[in-house]
C-alpha cells in the first residue's frame, strides 16, 4: 500500500518541484496508511487519491501560476541590462526551470523561521539586532502584501485555491471558492485582505494561512534571484551574445543612438514640452530633475503617498498649480502664495532627500520593476513608458521618433 501511495504521488507531482513527491508521500498520515494496508478498499483508495490530488494541485499552482510568472518578471527585469533582450530572455528561461524544480519550501533559513513565528505571533528566538531588522523587513513586507498588494486575476485565483486546499472546514472552503468564482467571472484583480474580509467565519485561520502562503512566495523570490543572476552572467559571456553584440556594434549608427549621446543635453531638451522631456529621459535612462520625478511619482500610489506626506499644505498647493494644472508662476493663482522662492527651495530639498533615501534603501523597496529603474535612472522600454503614462507602446515609439527629429533639427541648427 505504501508503494501505491508513493507511485501515485510521483505520477501526480513529479513535474513540479523535486521535493513534491517525497513530501506528498509524507503528507498521508501513518493511521491512514495502516488502514489502507489492513483494510484495503476502493473507498479508501479514492479518499487518499483525493488527498494526493489536493496536495499536488497546491504545488502545481505554485509552480506554474505563481512562481513561473514571478521568474519571468525577474528575468525580464534582469535582461533589460543587456543589449539582446529577447535572446537573453530565451536563454535564461530554458535553463531556469531545473532551478525552480530544485526549490524546497520545507527548507528555511533562520530568518524565515523567525518571520514565520512573527506572522503567527509565536514566541521568538533572541537574535542579533541586524538580523532582527531583516526579519522585521520581511514581516512588514508580507503584511503589506496581504493588505495592499493588487494581484492579477491568474495569481489571485491560484492563491485562493492554495489557501482553500489548506483549510479543513468545508463551509469556509466553500465560501472562499465562491468568492474566487466571482473574481474569475469578471477576470478581476484583487487584494487578499478584501477577499477574506467578506468571509464571516474562521477569519484568523484564513489570515494566517494566507500570510504563510505569502511567506512561501517570498522565500521563492529570495531563492530564485541567485540562479537568474548566474544564468545572466553565463549569457553575457556566451559566444552567441558576443557574436550578436559585435555584429550589432558594426551596424549601429547615429540613427539608432540617442541623438544627444556625447552632447550637451540640457539646452536642447529644455526646448521640448515637459511630457516630451520625461518620455525622452525615461527612454534613454537620463536622470529626471526633481520636478519631473515629482510628476512621474504621481503614477505610483506608494511613491506619491510617501512623498506627499513630506510637504506642508502650502507646498502641496504650489505642486497642484504647477504639476496638476501646469500653470506658470506668472498666473494670478500664485498671488495667494507668499515667499515663492522659499516654497520652491523647500520642495526641492524634500524631493532630493526622499530620492536619496529611496536610493539608499532600494534593496528593500517592494515596488514594481519600473520604480527600481526610476531610482537607478535605467532606460525603460516603450511598453513600460506607455503603461506608466497611459499610452500604447506604438504611441511611445512615434513620440520618440518625433522628439528625435526635433532634436536633430535643433542640434544641426546650433552646430
Amino acid at each position: 500500500m505504501y508503494e501505491f501511495i508513493k507511485k501515485l504521488c510521483h505520477k501526480l507531482c513529479y513535474s513540479f518541484f523535486d521535493s513534491s513527491s517525497e513530501q506528498c508521500t509524507k503528507k498521508i498520515n501513518l493511521k491512514e496508511k495502516l488502514m489502507l494496508l489492513l483494510y484495503p478498499s476502493t473507498e479508501k483508495k479514492v479518499k487518499i487519491n483525493r488527498q494526493i490530488n489536493q496536495f499536488c494541485n497546491v504545488d502545481k499552482n505554485r509552480f506554474w501560476m505563481l512562481y513561473y510568472r514571478i521568474t519571468e518578471l525577474k528575468i525580464d527585469f534582469k535582461c533589460q541590462q543587456c543589449y539582446k533582450f529577447e535572446l537573453c530572455q530565451t536563454y535564461i528561461l530554458k535553463r531556469i526551470v531545473k532551478h525552480m524544480k530544485a526549490f524546497n519550501s520545507k527548507q528555511e533559513s533562520v530568518v524565515f523561521i523567525e518571520v514565520r513565528k512573527s506572522l503567527l505571533n509565536k514566541n521568538r528566538t533572541k537574535i542579533n539586532s541586524e538580523t532582527e531588522k531583516v526579519i522585521e523587513h520581511y514581516h512588514q513586507k508580507i503584511m503589506k502584501f496581504y493588505h495592499e498588494k493588487v494581484f492579477d486575476n491568474v495569481s489571485i485565483m491560484a492563491l485562493i485555491q492554495i489557501i482553500s486546499y489548506k483549510l479543513e472546514d468545508k463551509k469556509t472552503k466553500d465560501s472562499i471558492q465562491q468568492q474566487g468564482q466571482r473574481y474569475k467571472l469578471y477576470n478581476s484583480s484583487a487584494i487578499l485582505y478584501d477577499i477574506f474580509q467578506n468571509i464571516p467565519d474562521k477569519k484568523q485561520k484564513i489570515r494566517e494561512t494566507a500570510l504563510l502562503e505569502l511567506l512561501e512566495r517570498e522565500k521563492f523570490i529570495n531563492y530564485i534571484k541567485t540562479p537568474i543572476e548566474s544564468r545572466f552572467i553565463d549569457f553575457v559571456r556566451s559566444k552567441t551574445y558576443r557574436a550578436e553584440l559585435e555584429e550589432k556594434s558594426e551596424e549601429l549608427n547615429s540613427e539608432e543612438r540617442p541623438i544627444l549621446m556625447d552632447y550637451d543635453v540640457k539646452p536642447l531638451l529644455e526646448k521640448l514640452s515637459n511630457q516630451e522631456q520625461i518620455i525622452y529621459k525615461l527612454k534613454y535612462g537620463i536622470k529626471l530633475d526633481n520636478r519631473e520625478f515629482l510628476s512621474v511619482s504621481y503614477y505610483f500610489k506608494a511613491l506619491q503617498k510617501q512623498l506627499m506626506e513630506r510637504f506642508t499644505p502650502t507646498e502641496k498647493l504650489y505642486i497642484k498649480f504647477t504639476i496638476h494644472y501646469d500653470l506658470e508662476e506668472s498666473s494670478e493663482h500664485f498671488s495667494i502664495l507668499e515667499n515663492l522662492p522659499e516654497i520652491k527651495s523647500s520642495i526641492s530639498t524634500k524631493i532630493l532627500s526622499y530620492r536619496e533615501k529611496l536610493f539608499i534603501n532600494s534593496y528593500k523597496v517592494e515596488q514594481e520593476e519600473t520604480v527600481i529603474k526610476l531610482i537607478y535612472a535605467e532606460p525603460l522600454t516603450a511598453k513600460e513608458i506607455g503603461e506608466l503614462l497611459n499610452f500604447t507602446d506604438k504611441q511611445i515609439h512615434k513620440q520618440i521618433e518625433k522628439i528625435t527629429k526635433k532634436l536633430k533639427t535643433w542640434k544641426h541648427y546650433y552646430e
